[in-house]
């Protein structure tokens, strides 16, 4: 019996051990400035002279997204001759006119969206005829996400 009341009472602790550690895991790292809000996910600010929405994204919000950029890249076509500038096909957004955005990071965990004009899709690369440049880095995991957050689309 004395076994038994040992073996219970070494399974309760590592259970509390492992319950105190969630907790820690989950409260280190909410919030990221001092007048950020624990919770907030998101902030969004103006873009002076435009309609667009500047989005700044927390680390455990971009975290919790899964959130990946990748680079514009110059692609060759045949067809053409001249390189054009290509993004990977996730990081391509319609809206609910039928316009093509991509968001493009300005700074780490900032992104604003950008209108681009697609000439075709080739595979897992969309070729832009109107777009960011060349080396601009874009959200390619994570895009309906910060559409979500720019116009605080919400599932309830």
């Amino acid at each position: 019996m004395k076994r038994r009341t040992q073996l219970t009472l070494g399974v309760a602790f590592v259970l509390a051990f492992v319950a105190v550690g969630s907790i820690q895991l989950f409260a280190v790292g909410t919030a990221t400035s001092a007048n950020e809000e624990v919770n907030t996910a998101a902030t969004l600010d103006p873009v002076k002279g435009t309609d667009l929405l500047r989005i700044r994204l927390s680390p455990l919000a971009a975290q919790r997204l899964g959130l990946k950029t990748d680079f514009v890249r110059g692609t060759k076509l045949v067809r053409k001759g001249a390189p054009m500038n290509s993004v990977p096909y996730g990081s391509l957004l319609y809206d609910d006119q039928g316009a093509t955005w991509v968001y493009r990071a300005i700074q780490p965990l900032v992104f604003v969206r950008m209108r681009v004009d697609v000439d075709l899709i080739d595979g897992a690369r969309v070729i832009l005829s109107k777009g960011p440049a060349v080396g601009t880095r874009v959200a390619t995991v994570g895009t309906a996400e910060l559409y979500g957050s720019e116009f605080e689309i919400t599932d309830e």
